[in-house]
């Protein structure tokens, strides 16, 4: 494993594109004219903004522990691969594509299946985001809807079998540190916060 330059330790949580499956979009709302860099969480050092070799580690409630990692930046896309255990070098879960803004493209497990988000999962959009998911067996519409008060974030995710009927299926709330890293998620309905942290690759 290669070295690191230090051990950032935060609480913190999954990003929720990362469990979320599949999606095509289109922004509508308070996002609709603020669709580009502008529209993402302005303090945020999401995953894509983070250095080729960082691994970002969480840990739930119950002790286990995953982690991505940082693997390739590209003109406009930053692929990520998803591991076992906390320190990025485990046996890979999952793989992810996500544009310089933090907003996932593209998703596939350890099965091989991928889903889709078109044109992306809305993830780091504030305001009100639309798309729909793209996966293996179904296509689904979808919302995601966030505020930012200070270095809080809430979020409400909705999922819309019709283009007029949508029905809230979680909501949550999060929290940033000063520099910009995800601090903590915690789904209102779940069973508490998980706890991040990052390592940053060794410069040189």
């Amino acid at each position: 494993m290669e070295s690191f330059r230090g051990l950032h330790l935060i609480s913190g949580c999954v990003a929720l594109a990362v469990l979320l499956s599949g999606c095509s979009a289109s922004v509508t709302g308070d996002a609709s004219s603020e669709a580009g860099p502008s529209a993402a969480h302005p303090e945020t050092r999401h995953i894509a903004a983070l250095p080729v070799g960082t691994v970002v580690f969480s840990r739930r409630p119950d002790g286990s522990a995953s982690s991505r990692r940082v693997v390739a930046k590209e003109a406009d896309r930053v692929r990520v691969t998803s591991h076992e255990g906390a320190d990025g070098d485990g046996p890979v879960t999952g793989r992810q594509v996500y544009d310089p803004d933090g907003n996932l493209l593209r998703s596939e497990d350890a099965r091989g299946r991928v889903w889709r988000y078109e044109p992306h999962n809305c993830d780091y959009v504030i305001g009100r985001c639309e798309y729909t998911s793209i996966g293996p067996t179904r296509t689904d519409r979808h919302r995601r809807e966030q505020e930012r008060d200070g270095l809080t974030l809430t979020q409400r995710w909705y999922w819309c079998p019709s283009r007029f009927d949508c029905r809230l299926r979680q909501s949550s709330t999060s929290g940033y540190s000063q520099d910009g890293l995800l601090l903590w998620f915690e789904q209102d309905d779940g069973p508490g916060r998980v706890t991040y942290g990052y390592r940053f690759p060794q410069e040189g």
